[in-house]
């Protein structure tokens, strides 16, 4: 793996990475939203293999989804389209509708890759839009350079990066 150019935790399991001298953070919390067994398991891997810990929590429909975020400050939200009770779309627009979620990015990832539904995931607020594809390794290899892409800004303590 290439150098992030941040400091990488040297333990796994919950808690706490400590990131230069007299800085300690919080691990970036991860909110799956995926009601797809096999896929939760393949983004669940993609976050396991990213080079640093990440606490995750996981809503298999919308509803779940709504009641999970109600009590968790996300980094990053992973959050399939086709979801049992609420879609991902109306999800999605009703975190952006809460402004305490300005700065969280949402990355959409979906089996369509319908332009109407590409442009109106960004539309309602999507800071990206990721295809799922049929074969694992590549599905697990986007999750992870999306993951890494949003994440590694808030793993960047020090001063210039």
């Amino acid at each position: 793996m290439r150098d992030m150019g941040c400091a990488r935790p040297k333990s796994h399991g919950e808690g706490k990475v400590q990131a230069g001298e007299n800085f300690i953070r919080e691990l970036p919390t991860v909110v799956v939203i995926e009601d797809a067994v096999v896929d939760e398991s393949l983004t669940l891997e993609a976050l396991g293999g990213l080079g640093f810990e990440v606490t995750f929590r996981v809503a298999r429909d919308g509803v779940e989804a709504i009641d999970l975020l109600e009590s968790t400050m996300p980094d990053l939200v992973l959050l399939d389209i086709k979801l049992p009770k609420l879609n991902g779309l109306e999800i999605l627009e009703r975190i952006r509708k809460d402004r305490k979620f300005d700065d969280v990015p949402i990355v959409i990832v979906s089996i369509s890759d319908e332009p109407w539904e590409v442009n109106l995931a960004y539309e309602r607020g999507a800071s990206a839009y990721v295809f799922k594809p049929a074969d694992a390794e590549q599905y697990i290899q986007r999750i992870r350079a999306a993951s890494r892409f949003f994440l590694h800004g808030r793993l960047c303590l020090s001063k210039g990066r």
